[in-house]
């Protein structure tokens, strides 16, 4: 990545995984299910380190009698962009969300699409869930990402429905998305969290990532108004 004059400071690790409870429903077969059963047993939140830079978190149902399944989903494809190369970065170890302000920069590389003045970076990613039924009843659902211990000030996230096909070859801007949900991440490293129940009903249940109009999401930070950060 270029050197960019930044003000608040972070990266989310592609650590990001999808947590659904599921109502009237088996709990769907794993190849490691009796590994993960005996990491939530004691019902807390665990983290399971994947490898290359890679984790997962488990998180139990409510024991409560109206829940009897929790669907846990790493990304079936993610990547972020870049406006300053305008490329994208599907095999990366880390998702980026930033905006960058710095003016008398050098001017742009070959392929990008402006100076580094000013420079954006988006999240995308994607989730199968062909495995549950379209009639199943989601009673939450909830999107988590990792952030790394590199935050320097506050940033707020917000997380877009993606309304087109994307894959890997994506560039900048990425493809189109609409408003959804956000919040502010903090400073703090560890995972953060926002509900998605409405468009895991509505937009996602029953179909794999690229199947309409499961197209995933994006993480998208402030893009305006001077103030830099990267995530």
């Amino acid at each position: 990545m270029q050197n960019k004059r930044i003000l608040l400071a972070a990266s989310f690790m592609l650590s990001a995984l999808l947590i659904l409870s599921i109502q009237s429903l088996a709990k769907p077969e794993t190849p490691d299910g009796a590994a993960l059963a005996a990491l939530v047993e004691d019902g807390e939140v665990r983290q399971i380190d994947l490898g290359d830079g890679r984790h997962m978190a488990v998180i139990p149902a409510s024991s409560g009698s109206e829940l009897n399944a929790t669907f846990t989903g790493n990304p079936t494809i993610d990547t972020y962009v870049d406006s300053y190369t305008g490329l994208g970065y599907c095999s990366d170890s880390e998702l980026h969300v930033s905006y960058s302000y710095a003016p008398d920069s050098p001017p742009r590389q070959p392929g990008g699409l402006q100076s580094l003045d000013e420079v954006f970076e988006r999240s995308f990613l994607g989730f199968n869930l062909s495995s549950i039924p379209s009639d199943a009843v989601v009673s939450s659902a909830t999107f988590y990402a990792y952030l790394k211990p590199r935050a320097q000030g506050n940033s707020f996230i917000a997380i877009r429905r993606v309304t087109a096909s994307w894959n890997c070859s994506q560039g900048w801007p990425g493809p189109a998305s609409a408003s959804y949900t956000g919040k502010s991440v903090g400073t703090d490293a560890g995972w953060k969290s926002w509900t998605v129940t409405s468009l895991v009903r509505n937009y996602w249940l029953g179909k794999n990532f690229g199947t309409s109009p499961n197209y995933g999401l994006e993480m998208r930070g402030q893009e305006s108004g001077g103030l830099s950060y990267y995530h």
